[in-house]
């Protein structure tokens, strides 16, 4: 018996007639002449025909980013025709104000969409982080600090430390970092990061500011007639204004402060003083609360507003679906600690 068809390389040159003139020719343990081997049934599996595929570069899974790091950069193939994407920013950080009212952070959106004009482009992606709740007071712990804000494209701003000559207060929480996708140095969008939550102190039941979402202002701290407004959200063309401290008509001696402004360009969120919520990181970022303080050390300050998200209608020209991330802190008690979640980016092509 004959042992198994092999492909043998026909190097020899051959006029451009020749059947043989093919990848190679069939041979056994001996070989097969001409007019014989052209008599063999063909034997489909003798010599395999790759099926043409698809090229797996356009098939791939989705690309998922759930933390700040250094820049990711991401090749789309140039045989991608449809590219989608999911973005959100950082959550604002909580305040713990034990025995006084806790305020939550302001929470980012999500926004889906689908990107043109990138096949065969490399996208730049960074993650935005969630600000940090700001640290609780107490006799053994004056003049904690405010929370950090979430690093990001853009960063969140920080909480304001709690006063120091008091016993019974927290800092302000930080604002969530923002999160980008960009073609080269063009952002195609830029999701903002929610503001962080304001304080209060010395262990009156005062009201406190929450941090805004993203694109929102911070909610204003109200004790009695004295009002500490929250910082505004960042817009188009500016960075929000700080909260104003200390509006109404409360007594004589309540010493204020106004919150810092967000940033233009890079868009970090303000910050200031004394338990302020932080800004909201974004193309442009939201600007920290005011604060209003007593002379007794009673005192009570706003939360940070949130960034502005930015959309490039250039490649994005179908616009985003947005919902809520609900990523923002939500203390569950005094020494609940734990930061806002994160934002996060993912990247999918066909």
């Amino acid at each position: 018996m004959e042992g198994p068809l092999v492909v043998e390389k026909n190097t020899s040159p051959t006029p451009a007639n020749d059947p043989e003139s093919g990848n190679g020719r069939i041979v056994g343990r001996r070989t097969i002449v001409k007019g014989v081997a052209w008599s063999i049934p063909v034997i489909a599996s003798a010599v395999a025909v790759p099926t043409a595929v698809a090229s797996p570069g356009c098939v791939g899974s989705p690309i998922s980013l759930t933390s700040y790091e250094q820049s990711t950069t991401v090749a789309i193939p140039a045989c991608a025709t449809t590219v989608t994407f999911e973005i959100a920013g950082g959550g604002g950080g909580a305040c713990l104000a034990s025995p006084n009212p806790q305020a939550v952070g302001g929470s980012a959106f999500v926004h889906k969409g689908v990107l043109a004009g990138v096949a065969g482009q490399t996208l730049t992606l960074t993650v935005g982080n969630g600000g940090v709740t700001g640290t609780l007071l107490g006799t053994a712990n004056p003049g904690a600090p405010g929370g950090a804000g979430g690093r990001g494209y853009s960063n969140g701003g920080m909480g304001g430390p709690g006063l120091s000559s008091t016993t019974a207060a927290a800092g302000g929480g930080g604002g969530g970092g923002s999160s980008a996708i960009l073609l080269g140095t063009v952002p195609l969008i830029v999701a903002a990061g929610g503001g962080g939550a304001g304080s209060s102190w010395s262990g009156s039941p005062l009201a406190v500011g929450n941090g805004g979402f993203a694109g929102a202002g911070g909610s204003a701290s109200i004790a009695g007639t004295v009002i500490a407004r929250g910082g505004e959200a960042g817009t188009a063309t500016a960075g929000g204004a700080g909260g104003i401290g200390n509006q109404g008509t409360g007594p004589s001696g309540y010493s204020t402060a106004n919150g810092g402004h967000g940033a233009w360009g890079l868009g970090s969120g303000g910050t200031h003083t004394v338990g302020s919520g932080g800004g909201g990181g974004g193309y442009t970022g939201g600007g920290a609360g005011g604060i209003s303080a007593a002379p007794d050390g009673r005192g009570s300050s706003g939360g940070g507003g949130g960034g502005y998200t930015y959309i490039n209608s250039t490649y994005i020209p179908g616009g985003v679906s947005t919902n809520l991330a609900n990523n923002h802190a939500i203390p569950s008690g005094p020494l609940d600690v734990r930061a806002a979640g994160n934002g996060w980016i993912k990247i999918s092509w066909t």
